[in-house]
């Protein structure tokens, strides 16, 4: 912050959105992918689609469907939870997107150990040393 503690006076921040207001979101923050997949995946396979999104209803061999505009969200979640249950290989990835979704990726630990123990810094020094040697051989 300018000035630090307790010394932030009003001409600092020049450039607030009082002063620029175009950069103010209006319309909030863009609807996350997640919860639309949390509504299909937990609602036991009901979307409630409101009724002033149909578009026409439709008879085919006697059954009649009703066809509706989905939000982009809604369809991108129904495309990618039907991928996950397909059996196409594609289904893997698109399984493994949603629950990385979900719970986010497995923490990877590295252990930079030699065997479980740190390293003194003789040892560090002489596997140095063996590269370098190693190296220069090469050249």
């Amino acid at each position: 912050m300018p000035g630090g503690k307790g010394n932030i006076k009003p001409e600092d921040n020049t450039n607030g959105f009082q002063k620029n207001p175009q950069n103010i979101n209006r319309k909030g923050t863009n609807p996350s992918i997640k919860n639309q997949l949390k509504e299909l995946l937990f609602n036991e396979g009901e979307l409630p689609i409101p009724a002033d999104q149909l578009i026409k209803e439709k008879t085919i061999d006697g059954k009649k469907y009703f066809v509706f505009k989905i939000p982009t969200q809604n369809a991108l979640a129904l495309r990618l939870l039907s991928l996950g249950m397909s059996k196409n290989t594609n289904g893997f990835n698109a399984l493994k997107l949603l629950l990385e979704t979900f719970d986010g990726k497995a923490k990877q630990e590295v252990d930079y150990t030699d065997k479980g123990k740190e390293p003194t810094e003789a040892e560090i020094d002489a596997r140095i040393n063996e590269l370098t040697k190693k190296d220069k051989k090469k050249c």
